[in-house]
């Protein structure tokens, strides 16, 4: 007999949105908006955010915080939006790389496809003033309207600007000449004067936006299954077919400019030498000069000997950017690999790590700085760890660390406003951290602790034998009993400590505070006062033990406490 079974019309939701479910009455317009504004928030399937925010209650966080707030209107840095407009911006990168190639396959369809270029390179750079930015450094991301204008104006606003007039730069010579007013006599001349050196502008402003572009050809082919390795190979093959292309172009194009007013290349040249013409760029000078380019930037022979000074200079640069580019990649693999952690380069692993450190931290900017310089100069060839982090500070810098890392326990509790900073320094290198999960007793004898505890977050709760005495929660001190009372003889109940939830404690051994107290006697009075009251928490709840049997918990539970129902009045109307 087969068995019933029962098909529920509701579906399980798989995805929480920040934004309240729409009528299924809702207008187009209405639903397209909806629409929109959901392609602007953070995407949780994104890698990039995945990596950086690393909990869903996080990743949740950041998008209810962008949808509800004021700039809700701004593309975040992990949207799909975002996505969309930084793949469109790497294709019109990637066009202008190949403009000398594309001119000789089909120069009409490369006119045309330009125009469509520019359009797109026009929108990107409208769409980056209102795209949010994350720096990496301080693990911040900013959505503010006026941060992602201003930081888009400082960064690549001239570069964009610059590439998107780049093919009409003959245009843009020729109205700058004009301008100035140059004799027709002397054209040639100054047209050389910025010809060259708006053409090496326009490598380094490619090199720029191509690396800029890294991460995002990286995320192309993570989010297509690649590993990591295989990505790295892509990316890097990439940069160096751009760095062959673009030498590929100025190895003929600066000669050109050099001698353009004599309509000829001379004799020695080794354009001439590899038998090219002047007058028209085909296909056959675009591989000689790849070929020349390929040989002098990796280093191997070449059969034309380069007379011509120019072209020596150029042949120098592209050597010393080939030998360059070589060691770059040479030492990523290496990384790669894990050779990293060989005796000659530690010390570059050793500063990864300190800056790994410093940011899991939140240090602020200045201070990683202050940190990262001393380092730098007291480094020991030694493997990373926290105290050896720490020893390598000077007494300043470790009391900066040290109050940055507590200034919300120091903000919570009055005792620490009372000592001076350097004792705050000196006091917090002695603490020691540690964190209980809830229901979990942290003393199991109130009295027989040599330590005096500082609760950062959290709340716990004070027991007199079975009956509970009081909570404490952020910025409270318990374990005072172990300051005034030297044996456990002295007291008649025992006292117990137990958290109610998940509760990260600072504690330190009493002889320090006990120092305190002795040199302070503000320290004293505050902790003397702190321990009175407490034996008259712990005393009440013990007697109330004895008097009724019952706890405040109890007296809750049946509500003996509470206040009693009063009969409401009535009114006889007849």
């Amino acid at each position: 007999m087969s068995q019933e079974t029962h098909k529920c019309l509701l579906t399980r939701r798989t995805k929480i949105s920040s934004f309240a479910p729409q009528h299924p009455s809702a207008r187009w317009h209405g639903k397209l908006i909806n629409f929109i504004r959901k392609q602007l928030l953070l995407n949780e399937n994104d890698i990039r955010c995945r990596n950086f925010l690393k909990t869903g209650s996080a990743l949740r966080a950041e998008q209810r915080k962008h949808s509800r707030g004021k700039y809700w209107y701004i593309i975040h840095p992990f949207s799909r939006l975002s996505q969309i407009v930084q793949i469109t911006f790497l294709f019109t990168v990637l066009h202008r790389m190949t403009f000398s190639i594309a001119m000789l396959a089909n120069p009409y369809w490369y006119e045309f496809s330009g125009k469509l270029r520019d359009g797109f390179h026009g929108i990107c750079m409208f769409t980056f003033f209102f795209t949010g930015y994350v720096d990496r450094r301080t693990k911040h991301i900013f959505i503010k309207t006026s941060q992602t204008v201003t930081h888009y104006l400082l960064t690549y606003f001239l570069i964009d600007l610059f590439l998107l007039f780049e093919d009409n730069s003959e245009e843009i010579i020729q109205m700058l000449l004009e301008y100035l007013q140059v004799e027709p006599d002397h054209k040639l001349e100054t047209r050389q004067v910025f010809a060259v050196p708006m053409n090496m502008t326009a490598f380094i402003c490619y090199l720029i936006r191509l690396i800029s572009c890294m991460p995002t050809i990286t995320n192309i082919f993570l989010n297509f299954g690649f590993g990591r390795l295989t990505t790295f190979v892509v990316t890097h093959l990439v940069i160096c077919t751009f760095i062959l292309n673009t030498f590929t172009f100025l190895v003929y194009d600066i000669p050109y400019n050099i001698y353009f007013k004599n309509n000829h290349f001379p004799n020695n040249s080794w354009v001439i030498l590899r038998n090219q013409s002047f007058e028209k760029y085909t296909v056959d000078t675009y591989m000689e000069s790849f070929l020349l380019v390929i040989c002098y930037f990796f280093g191997s022979y070449h059969y034309d000997v380069i007379k011509q000074p120019c072209e020596q200079v150029m042949m120098f640069i592209f050597t010393f950017c080939g030998r360059a580019y070589i060691l770059v990649i040479v030492g990523r693999i290496l990384a790669k690999f894990g050779v990293s952690d060989r005796a000659e380069i530690e010390y570059e692993n050793m500063l990864i790590q300190l800056h790994s450190f410093m940011n899991s931290l939140d240090v602020p900017l200045y201070l990683q700085n202050q940190i990262g310089e001393k380092f730098e100069y007291n480094y020991q060839k030694k493997f990373f760890n926290t105290q050896q982090m720490i020893k390598v500070l000077t007494s300043h810098l470790r009391t900066e660390l040290f109050l940055f890392g507590s200034k919300k326990l120091i903000s919570m509790n009055s005792f620490f406003k009372l000592l001076t900073s350097q004792e705050l320094g000196s006091l917090f290198a002695r603490m020691k951290s540690t964190v209980y999960s809830s229901n979990e007793i942290l003393l199991g004898n109130y009295q027989s602790s040599n330590n005096v505890f500082f609760i950062l977050s959290g709340t716990v709760a004070v027991f007199v034998g079975e009956t509970e005495a009081f909570h404490l929660q952020d910025g409270d001190i318990f374990g005072l009993h172990s300051l005034f009372l030297d044996n456990q003889s002295e007291v008649d109940f025992p006292i117990y400590v137990l958290t109610l939830e998940p509760t990260e404690i600072y504690y330190v051994h009493k002889k320090y505070i006990i120092s305190l107290m002795d040199s302070k006697a503000d320290v004293f009075r505050y902790f003397h006062a702190l321990y009175l009251e407490r034996i008259q928490l712990t005393t009440d709840a013990t007697l109330r033990r004895q008097r009724t049997g019952q706890d405040v918990r109890d007296l809750l539970k049946t509500g003996s406490i509470l206040e009693r129902r009063r009969k409401r009045a009535t009114v006889n109307i007849d």
